[in-house]
């Protein structure tokens, strides 16, 4: 795996954790993120998305995962508000190698993961699409919805990207996979929470229909 290190700022955040190739809406307010972003567009549009591991979003600094995505501006909306619109898109996965600064944002030094192998058997692909497809199904059944198709990129690795973008889980979970050594490391710990998951939605499924059932009797 090739790798090229970078001075990158981090936007650390409580909830998200992005994946390479998924959209990124945020909402900008704080003034240390509005001149982050002033300072970005000077450059390449660029910014670290990590997983706080220890702190809050607002106010002091806090201390983010070590492996996070590189995220571009695509949208950016003017101020309004006080608030900043704007639409980012994950490209490399990064590993913090050291914090440079942390004021007023955090600025650090990172190695970029480029040309990531995707040597993965085409079992594993085929099951782990498989899952998501029942997956997605299930969760649109539960909701009283249906799609007989569910479109899935066909490159392994964007594949497991795509899953862990999509994937209703905790984020400590999500960050795990983002970690994932490789491409088929990713993919079995997606599909096993992808069975996981299906169980729960069915089980979901079989409580609301009982409950339906004597509920009309």
């Amino acid at each position: 795996m090739a790798q090229s290190v970078r001075e990158l700022p981090l936007f650390p955040l409580g909830a998200v954790v992005l994946f390479p190739g998924m959209p990124l809406p945020l909402r900008i307010f704080e003034e240390r993120y509005k001149l982050m972003l002033s300072d970005i567009r000077q450059t390449d549009s660029s910014f670290g998305v990590v997983l706080i591991r220890e702190g809050v979003e607002v106010g002091e600094p806090a201390v983010p995962h070590q492996v996070g995505t590189v995220a571009r501006i695509r949208e950016l909306g003017p101020e309004e508000a006080g608030q900043i619109q704007l639409v980012a898109v994950g490209e490399q996965r990064f590993r913090v190698q050291e914090t440079l600064r942390e004021r007023p944002y955090i600025i650090a030094r990172v190695e970029i993961f480029e040309n990531e192998a995707a040597d993965v058997r085409p079992d594993l692909v085929d099951r782990a699409g498989a899952a998501f497809r029942e997956y997605v199904q299930t969760a649109m059944g539960l909701h009283g919805g249906w799609s007989e198709k569910v479109d899935l990129p066909s490159d392994p690795m964007q594949l497991s990207y795509f899953i862990g973008g999509a994937l209703n889980a905790e984020p400590h979970l999500r960050q795990r996979l983002l970690e994932a050594a490789d491409c088929a490391e990713r993919l079995e710990g997606e599909l096993e929470l992808l069975q996981e998951g299906t169980k729960r939605l069915k089980e979901q499924i079989d409580q609301e229909w009982r409950r339906t059932r004597f509920s009309n009797n």
